[in-house]
C-alpha cells in the first residue's frame, strides 16, 4: 500500500489482483498465445538479416507488451487497468515502428499511437466521471453495489459508460477509430499476431465485459455499442474484399471480428463475447503466423497476386491456414462456428425480449445484417486462401520451401486448438455460462433460443459460411 499526502486529507493508492473466471480465462488465452507467438518469433526474427542487431529490442518490447496485457486483465481497479492499458499503447507504437528506417513504418506507428490516444482521452474522462459518482475506482466498490442503494440510476451512468466505450473503440479498432489497425501491419509479423490475437485489440472487449455489472443499466449505451459494432463489422468486411496484401486482409478481418464481439456485448450476450474473444484469438493467431510463414518463404513478399499455387510447396502451412479459414468462416465443428453462431442467436433472442415493437424490429435488423457480415467473412477469407495456395498465377515457385519447424510447430498447435477450443461452450462441457457465473452473477445475460428456433438459426449461420466459401471458389 502506497500512501500519499493530497491537498485535501490523506489518500491511499493500493495495488491488488482481481481474479475471477473471466480474468483467468482471458489470462490463459493471452499467456498461451504469447508463448506460441514468441516461439514462432524465434524462428522468424533470427533468419532476417535486418533483425540481427535489434532482436534484443524486439523481444524486450514483446515481453513488456505481454506484461501490459497480463496486468490489465488482473488489475483490481480502473486506475491500474488504465496504467497497463497505456503500457500496451506504448509497446504497440514501438513494435509497429520496429523497422523505423521505413517511412511507412514510422508513419504507421505514429498513426496508431495518436489514434488510440483519442480513445484513451475519452476513457480517462469516463473514469473521472465514474470516480465522481462512486468516489473510488476500485472494482470492489463499484461492482459491489452497482446502483449504490438506488442513489445512482442508469441515467447517471450513461455518460461515463459512453466515454469509456469510446476508449474501447480506440483500443479495439472500431469505427471511426479503426484506421490505425491496417497500417499496423508495418511491424514484424509476430508483432502483428500479438496485437491482433493475444493482447491489444481484445483489451477493449475485455473491459466492456468487465464493466457489464454497470453497463446493463444503460439501454442507450447498449444500442450505441451494437450499432457501432455492426457498422464496423460491415465496413471492415467490404474493405477486406479489395485487399491484396496478405496481412491487410487479416487486419480488416480482425476489425470485423471485433465488431462481432461488440455486437454481442450490445445485445447483452457477454458470454458469447468472451467466447468469440477466445476462439478468435486462436484462429487469428494461426492465420497471422501462417501468413508470416508464407512471407518468410517468399522472401518477405506480401502481395497475394505474386503468390498462388503454394499448397504443393508449403503443405503444412496451407493445411493449417485452411483450418483457420474454415474456423473464421463459421464451418462446424471448428471453433468459429460455435462462437459466431451464439452471437447471431443471441441477437435474434434479444429481439424477442424487447417489449416495444420498434426495438424488436431494430434487433431483427441487427441480426440480418450480422448474418450478412458472416457471409462476407467466409467470402473474403476463402478468397484469401485461394489466392495464396490454389490459384495458378503462372509464376514459378519451385524454389519456395516449407517454413522451418520452429515456425510450423506453433502452427500445428494453433490448428488443433482452432478445431477443438469451440467445444468448451457446448453442452458436452457444461458451457461458459456456468464457468463465468461468478463474474456475471449480478448481470442480466441474454439467453439463447431453445428447440427448433436454435436449429434453424444454426442452419442459417452455417449456410452463410458455406455460401461465402463456394462463391469465393467459383470466382477465384
Amino acid at each position: 500500500v502506497f500512501a500519499s499526502e493530497a491537498l485535501v486529507g490523506t489518500s491511499t493508492l493500493s495495488f491488488g489482483l482481481w481474479i475471477d473466471s473471466a480474468s483467468l480465462m482471458v489470462l490463459f488465452v493471452a499467456a498461451f498465445l504469447c508463448f506460441l507467438i514468441c516461439w514462432f518469433a524465434i524462428g522468424y526474427m533470427t533468419t532476417d538479416p535486418i533483425n540481427e542487431d535489434r532482436n534484443h529490442r524486439f523481444f524486450a518490447e514483446f515481453i513488456l507488451f505481454s506484461m501490459g496485457m497480463f496486468g490489465m486483465v488482473l488489475a483490481d481497479s480502473f486506475l491500474w487497468l488504465f496504467i497497463f492499458w497505456e503500457i500496451m499503447g506504448l509497446c504497440s507504437y514501438l513494435l509497429i515502428g520496429f523497422y523505423w528506417e521505413k517511412p511507412s513504418a514510422a508513419a504507421a506507428a505514429k498513426k496508431a499511437f495518436l489514434t488510440t490516444r483519442v480513445g484513451d482521452v475519452f476513457l480517462m474522462v469516463g473514469l473521472f466521471m465514474l470516480y465522481d459518482l462512486y468516489h473510488s475506482l476500485e472494482f470492489a466498490v463499484i461492482f459491489g453495489d452497482p446502483t449504490m442503494g438506488g442513489t445512482i440510476q442508469g441515467a447517471d451512468l450513461q455518460w461515463p459508460l459512453v466515454m469509456m466505450f469510446i476508449g474501447c473503440v480506440g483500443k479495439s479498432a472500431q469505427f471511426p477509430l479503426h484506421v490505425w489497425l491496417p497500417d499496423a501491419m508495418e511491424g514484424p509479423t509476430p508483432a502483428s499476431a500479438l496485437i491482433h490475437a493475444a493482447t491489444m485489440v481484445t483489451a477493449g472487449v475485455f473491459m466492456l465485459v468487465r464493466i457489464s455489472p454497470i453497463l446493463q443499466h444503460s439501454v442507450t449505451a447498449s444500442i450505441v455499442i451494437i450499432s457501432f459494432g455492426l457498422l464496423t463489422a460491415l465496413i471492415a468486411a467490404f474493405s477486406a474484399i479489395n485487399q491484396y496484401d496478405i496481412k491487410k486482409v487479416l487486419a480488416y478481418s480482425t476489425i470485423s471480428q471485433l465488431g462481432f464481439m461488440f455486437i454481442a456485448i450490445g445485445a447483452g450476450a457477454y458470454v458469447a463475447a468472451i467466447f468469440h474473444l477466445v476462439t478468435h484469438a486462436f484462429f487469428k493467431a494461426l492465420l497471422f503466423l501462417g501468413a508470416g510463414a508464407v512471407i518468410h518463404s517468399m522472401h518477405h513478399e506480401q502481395d497475394m497476386r505474386k503468390m498462388g499455387g503454394l499448397r504443393k510447396q508449403m503443405p503444412i502451412t496451407a493445411g493449417m491456414m485452411g483450418i483457420g479459414t474454415l474456423a473464421i468462416s463459421g464451418i462446424p465443428p471448428l471453433a468459429g462456428f460455435w462462437s459466431k453462431d451464439e452471437i447471431l442467436a443471441s441477437v435474434f433472442a434479444k429481439a424477442g425480449m424487447e417489449d416495444e415493437l420498434i426495438f424488436s424490429l431494430m434487433y431483427y435488423l441487427f441480426w440480418a445484417l450480422t448474418l450478412g457480415a458472416a457471409f462476407l467473412t467466409a467470402f473474403y477469407m476463402g478468397r484469401h486462401w485461394l489466392l495464396i495456395f490454389e490459384k495458378d498465377n503462372g509464376i514459378d515457385h519451385s524454389e519456395v520451401q516449407e517454413a522451418p519447424k520452429a515456425m510450423t510447430r506453433p502452427l500445428i498447435l494453433l490448428g488443433i486448438f482452432s478445431i477443438f477450443i469451440g467445444f468448451i461452450n457446448t453442452p458436452f462441457f457444461h458451457g461458459l455460462e456456468k464457468v463465468l457465473h461468478e463474474t456475471l452473477e449480478n448481470v442480466e445475460v441474454t439467453h439463447l433460443p431453445e428447440g427448433i428456433a436454435l436449429v434453424v438459426l444454426a442452419v442459417l449461420s452455417i449456410g452463410a459460411g458455406f455460401t461465402g466459401l463456394i462463391i469465393a471458389f467459383l470466382i477465384f
